[in-house]
């Protein structure tokens, strides 16, 4: 999946980018697939499993311009969608 972050590099509310970056989907027919949309959005990697002491946590570099999410897949795949989905927020704003 290909995104481009410069459609979203002036969205500062929440509320907006998750708009955006629907209409920039299009029409989806099942769950949206936000591994591969934070992958679409310079997330390098994204690991779940069960991490001790953590839900989520968010890796960049020095300039943003690369991540890599992790996430505890311990209270189940929901929680993970939910986490991955963070994340990508902070990333993104």
């Amino acid at each position: 999946m290909q995104l481009d972050r410069i459609e979203l590099a002036d969205i500062h509310h929440p509320v907006v980018l998750a708009k955006t970056i629907h209409t920039l989907l299009g029409k989806i027919e099942h769950a949206v697939p936000i591994t591969e949309i934070a992958r679409g959005l310079d997330i390098e990697d994204v690991r779940v499993d069960h991490f001790g002491g953590f839900e989520g946590m968010l890796l960049t570099d020095k300039a943003r311009s690369t991540g890599c999410i992790l996430a505890n897949s311990s209270k189940g795949n929901r929680r993970v969608r939910f986490t991955v989905a963070h994340e990508l927020g902070h990333f993104l704003m």
